[in-house]
């Protein structure tokens, strides 16, 4: 493995998260928003080296990927929920019900009141803005 491709890959996740707290702030740091596509270019070039090096069958392939990703994805999501339960003004207002919740832990997208397509809906207050 060339590990100054994962340094890279570091700079270019430290990219994503300035740019995020940067709008947090309400500052402008758009050129870091290519820092996400970086990263999976990155990420994909590994996933290749790694699988070429360790020749797998595709459901197995697809198997492993979900029993790496499912579990940290259903946590980061039910995280979210009771953090948005708990204090909504934090998060936009978020607003979401049972079926909401189900789709996003089966990654199943749909449009919200505003039609925009999410996991999770944002209060309509957002689209009267």
């Amino acid at each position: 493995m060339v590990y100054s491709i994962q340094y890279l890959r570091a700079v270019a996740a430290i990219a994503v998260t300035i740019f995020h707290v940067a709008f947090i702030f309400g500052w402008n740091f758009v050129p870091l928003a290519a820092g996400v596509d970086l990263f999976f270019i990155i990420s994909g070039f590994i996933m290749w080296t790694i699988s070429d090096a360790r020749p797998t069958a595709p459901l197995q392939f697809i198997r492993n990927r979900i029993q790496r990703v499912l579990p940290i994805y259903w946590i980061c999501t039910l995280l979210f929920v009771i953090a948005a339960t708990v204090s909504p003004k934090n998060y936009d207002n978020a607003v979401f019900n049972a079926a909401d919740i189900i789709r996003s832990l089966l990654f199943v997208p749909y449009a919200d009141g505003t039609g925009v397509v999410q996991p999770v809906s944002r209060s309509r207050l957002d689209a009267e803005l």
